[in-house]
């Protein structure tokens, strides 16, 4: 379609015992050329047009089914697009949600909308889906049959190596003050709660050059009783242990005492993740 010199035609297809014209197309190429096309869009997987109403319907009815009509020929390759955007038009009042473009036609995919109830649809059907183990199994099948990534393909997904000179320039660029406006910026964005500017310079001085005693170190080690790592070990894996109101109440009073995440979801046998959605009142927490 590129080549304005050349001429071009506008085509309907139908099937053989309905002859209503179910959608409306333009070509500058040979007309069983271009059915073919169709035909091989609506069969193959891979084909980035597998999905489209148009060849959910193909496979609906048969690809061999579906014929071509030429409704017009000899166009100007520069005017096939206006006279496709008015046969969708005229054909759009007669047929309605029976034409399947889902365009009004000519280049690019101008007219296509997804309404809100569509868009509300789309988006619960991904929430919390799980797939079927025959679903998974065509999944496995699809992806086996993918070619293999060549070695060159591989370098460019691995991406180049930085030089000893950026990595030092990477290392400067990020100063102490940054490094803390960064951190006070996550932890805004995970806890709702800005802390004291002092209290963060204060941990922050401390924490530098700190080492922990023997007896520090020992006292953490019988913190972690086999008890308390098998349920740590257990809610990371997702086997999540049930919280009574008190237990949440518990942990919520911790976090705003100052206690790390990792400290209190020792404690209830939780996972930090747990501890910061309860702190920050995230989705069924916010109601307990």
């Amino acid at each position: 379609m590129n080549d304005l010199t050349a001429v071009g035609c506008v085509y309907v297809l139908s099937l053989r015992d309905d002859s209503r014209p179910r959608y409306v197309g333009i070509t500058t190429q040979p007309p069983a050329k271009r059915l073919g096309q169709h035909r091989t869009a609506a069969q193959y997987t891979r084909n980035k047009a597998y999905t489209w109403a148009l060849s959910r319907w193909m496979r609906k009815h048969g690809v061999e089914n579906v014929v071509m009509t030429v409704v017009e020929s000899g166009i100007p390759a520069s005017e096939l697009f206006a006279r496709e955007r008015e046969y969708v038009a005229q054909l759009r009042m007669l047929l309605g949600p029976a034409l399947l473009n889902q365009t009004e036609g000519g280049e690019g995919a101008i007219g296509y909308r997804h309404d809100a109830v569509t868009k509300a649809r789309i988006g619960a059907l991904g929430r919390g889906l799980k797939r079927t183990p025959e679903t998974r199994q065509r999944m496995r099948e699809a992806v086996a049959r993918r070619p293999p990534i060549s070695e060159e393909t591989r370098g460019k997904l691995r991406g180049r190596k930085r030089s000893d000179e950026a990595k030092e320039k990477m290392r400067a660029a990020w100063s102490d003050e940054r490094r803390e406006a960064q951190a006070e910026r996550l932890r805004q964005r995970f806890t709702g709660t800005a802390q004291d500017p002092e209290v963060v310079a204060l941990r922050a001085e401390k924490a530098r050059g700190t080492k922990r005693s023997a007896e520090t170190l020992a006292n953490m080690r019988a913190a972690w009783t086999p008890e308390k790592r098998s349920a740590h070990s257990a809610a990371r894996k997702g086997k999540l242990i049930k919280l009574t109101r008190e237990q949440v109440a518990a942990i919520r009073e911790a976090s705003a005492a100052g206690r790390t995440r990792v400290s209190v979801a020792a404690e209830f046998g939780v996972t930090a993740t747990t501890v910061w959605r309860i702190a920050a009142g995230k989705g069924h927490y916010a109601n307990l």
